[in-house]
């Protein structure tokens, strides 16, 4: 799993290799060889100085004489440093050796180790020697100003030892960790002024040397380690008191730095790990109160120390008092602060919430939602908490509902129905349990219901949504966003045609045109009311434009200059486009309209099939999975929009209901619409097609016959009649819209009944192009 606490490995590294001997050192003894070690200092993100400096070295030899991996203690040899031009070389003059040599490497530990030394023995195991040789530690070991000095191990082998001189490669760990503490906070947190940290239960003892099983590699190639080592017989320093603890104080502080500790393993039982602590004034605060926070690293088990690793914790937000002093706050559950833990050089971790045993790591504390209904996000957690976790809604802090155990599935719409989970009335929320790799989800979502529409010009923030997890809580704060977010945010449609069927008009110069077959419709989609920031759905407004192309035309802006009528692709600007069925685009047309002009963003194309052959070539040739579009022939003048029965899939329902029960109302499925003429086209649809596309308008006594259809994954609509868009006195589709663009029935029921559909399909248009398809089609 990705975990959100990410570390770095200081080191350094001697550079060199196995060389001849070399007339330029002074001759040795023949059982004597000089080995010269380079030192190269790699300064991965800048360390301190202190971390770099190294004072003393001492050579420690070991022989494998059964030449099968396994080395015993020889002897040990103080190394001479010397440094030129800014580099640095080690040397020391060894016994010679026909067997496979290791020549372990001890930095910075001065006369420290001078007791355990003596205790060595020829002889000695390489685990025998690595246990034996550990240094103290007290809170103040690495506190003395500029005067402290990190202890370090690196090793290097060698198949013998038999040259006069030999050079070697060694790359040296900090026996340590490093631990920064930093104040960072949100815009949603409450004041804080940091005073004081404190490190509970740091471990007494350091063990010079890595166990031997728990190395990544061979410290000669990459050193790094995947567990502590910990020496027989470490105790950690009491909990009982602050003295014992590894501290800085000081006034209002934005970071604590330089804090080295030696590594720790994993609590077992009820054991409590090493924690922080840290002290300062929340809110308006004048007495010092404390917060617990702990260490996760690596896919280790919780509460690990690793040596050589950077733990950079940012504190992003405090929601509380803490407790009344350091050793409350080590001994309780951490609560009450927000942190990001994070590279040396990164910030932009989410947040973590700690709790007893484990942590959850949030995506955010604040998630915005759109101000549609029927709106879905997901969001992904880390979580390390066994045994599940709950939620429930609160507003303004007042829980509002029950809570809501985190399950096996998240699915919370069958058959256009909310099940399971939360609600708030105006948010849905469900969870998922944690899985094998720690990751669990919450869906939020909002009603499907035209009143859930935010339509104020300011975002709504009354809930939030509260996790329960081993008797701590973290809140997520949820909005529903304004439609003012959108306020400048213009949709642009464009016609390819000067007919009148099928275009929407165009505005040049000021002038402002529209075709009177359209007229009705562009009342509707020009209405403040309908479509504004404080219409009925809310955003910018429209611009239509119109552009034609009827002839031959060869410069630069058409994509396929020899053949008639081809489709131009200066569309970048354009969100809806609308294809008429009066003009027939070449396939090289159809093929970038499809293939590279729609997957461009969140686009729409409308396409006209009304007469036989017009637009075959987007239809048959690029949307023939979505149903075999067909022309002609007699039929009844009366369409009626799908009901449950037609749509058979729980699928089809719910993306049909985005549509017939869209912001401008509900549309019954009993009223029908009528066309002028007897002929027009319609799509065959089959269960396969019906994968695809979602069926709107069926042709009356034949369900098979589809008049309106929309691949909401795409991003297309098929229209199988101009009608849709025009109006004639006959019985209109959109002719007896009010001037100010009023949706309304007449006594009749039937009038203005495809105008409300129109309007709610044009409204999903329009959410689409601002937020995309995934959002709606929850079965994706």
């Amino acid at each position: 799993m990705k975990r959100l606490l990410t570390y770095l490995l200081w080191s350094f590294t001697f550079i060199c290799g196995c060389t001849e001997p070399s007339d330029n050192l002074n001759p040795t003894p023949s059982d004597k060889v000089e080995i010269q070690l380079s030192l190269s200092m790699i300064s991965t993100r800048s360390p301190g100085e202190q971390e770099t400096k190294v004072n003393d070295i001492m050579l420690l030899v070991f022989n494998d004489v059964q030449k099968n991996g396994s080395y015993t203690y020889g002897y040990k040899q103080a190394g001479i440093i010397k440094e030129e031009d800014g580099e640095m070389t080690v040397r020391a003059t060894l016994e010679r050796s026909g067997f496979p040599v290791k020549i372990a490497m001890i930095a910075n530990a001065g006369s420290a180790l001078d007791d355990a030394y003596s205790t060595l023995d020829n002889g000695y195991t390489e685990a025998e020697a690595i246990a034996a040789l550990t240094l103290p530690f007290t809170p103040t070991s690495y506190d003395d100003g500029d005067n402290f000095l990190l202890p370090m191990y690196g090793e290097c082998t060698f198949p013998r030892l038999v040259a006069t001189r030999v050079t070697g490669t060694v790359k040296l760990l900090r026996a340590v960790s490093k631990i920064q503490v930093e104040k960072n906070l949100v815009e949603e947190s409450a004041p804080f002024v940091m005073n004081s940290l404190y490190v509970f239960r740091a471990n007494n003892l350091i063990q010079v040397m890595p166990s031997l099983n728990n190395r990544i590699t061979t410290l000669e190639e990459n050193p790094s380690v995947n567990n502590p080592s910990v020496p027989v017989g470490t105790t950690p320093y009491s909990s009982e008191n602050d003295v014992d603890a590894v501290k800085r104080i000081d006034t209002d502080v934005s970071l604590f730095d330089h804090i080295y500790l030696p590594e720790s393993a994993s609590p077992t039982g009820d054991e409590i790990p090493v924690v922080l602590v840290v002290g300062g004034l929340y809110d308006d605060d004048i007495v010092e109160t404390f917060y617990r926070i702990d260490f996760d690293v690596k896919g280790t088990e919780y509460g690990q120390l690793l040596r050589n690793f950077i733990y950079h914790f940012s504190i992003t937000q405090v929601t509380g008092q803490g407790k009344a002093n350091a050793v409350d706050a080590a001994n309780a559950a951490p609560a009450g602060i927000i942190v990001n833990v994070s590279e040396w050089a990164d910030s932009g971790l989410p947040p973590i919430i700690y709790v007893p045993g484990g942590y959850i790591g949030l995506p955010s504390t604040k998630i915005n939602m759109p101000f549609l209904p029927g709106y879905q996000r997901e969001l992904e957690m880390q979580i390390t908490i066994q045994g599940g976790y709950e939620i429930e809604w609160v507003t303004n802090g007042v829980p509002t509902g029950v809570r809501y155990e985190a399950g096996s599935d998240a699915t919370y719409i069958e058959s256009g129905l909310e099940t399971d989970g939360v609600t708030s009335g105006r948010f849905h929320a469900v969870a998922t349990a944690v899985d094998a790799e720690d990751k669990s989800t919450i869906r939020i979502a909002t009603p499907k219901k035209t009143e859930f529409y935010n339509k104020s010009n300011s975002e709504i923030t009354q809930h939030a949504l509260r996790i329960y997890a081993n008797g701590v809580t973290a809140e997520i704060a949820v909005t529903q966003e304004s439609p003012h977010t959108y306020a400048d945010r213009k949709i642009n449609v464009e016609s390819n045609t000067t007919y009148d069927y099928g275009n929407l008009g165009y505005t040049t110069g000021g002038v402002r045109y529209v075709p009177d077959a359209t007229r009705a419709m562009r009342y509707i989609l020009d209405s403040p009311a309908n479509y504004s920031t404080s219409g009925t759905f809310g955003f910018g407004g429209f611009n239509f434009s119109l552009n034609t192309y009827t002839t031959n035309n060869a410069t630069p802006e058409y994509i396929n200059p020899s053949v008639a009528t081809s489709l131009p692709v200066d569309l970048k600007d354009i969100d809806i486009f609308v294809l008429s069925y009066t003009n027939i685009i070449s396939v090289s047309a159809a093929d970038w309209l499809h293939n590279t002009w729609l997957p461009g963003g969140n686009r729409i194309v409308w396409a006209f099939r009304d007469n036989d052959g017009t637009n075959i070539n987007f239809f048959n040739t690029y949307a023939a999975r979505d149903g075999q579009w067909g022309y002609g022939g007699t039929a009844p003048t009366a369409f009626h929009v799908a009901d449950e029965q037609l749509l058979d899939t729980e699928k089809l329902i719910y993306e049909a209901s985005l549509i017939t029960n869209g912001p401008f109302g509900h549309i019954d499925h009993e009223r029908k619409y009528h066309i002028t003429d007897a002929t027009s086209s319609y799509v065959n649809l089959t269960a396969e097609n019906k994968k695809n596309v979602t069926p709107l308008v069926y042709r009356d006594g034949d369900i098979t016959k589809v008049k309106l259809a929309v691949n909401m994954a795409k991003g297309i609509i098929y229209c199988g009649d101009s009608e849709f868009f025009q109006g004639s006195a006959v019985r209109p589709l959109s002719y007896a819209a009010y001037l100010d663009g009023t949706i309304d029935y007449d006594t009749a029921g039937e009038l203005h009944h495809m105008d409300r559909l129109m309007a709610n399909l044009w409204a999903w248009m329009v959410g689409y192009v601002i937020y995309g398809p995934a959002n709606y089609n929850v079965y994706s």
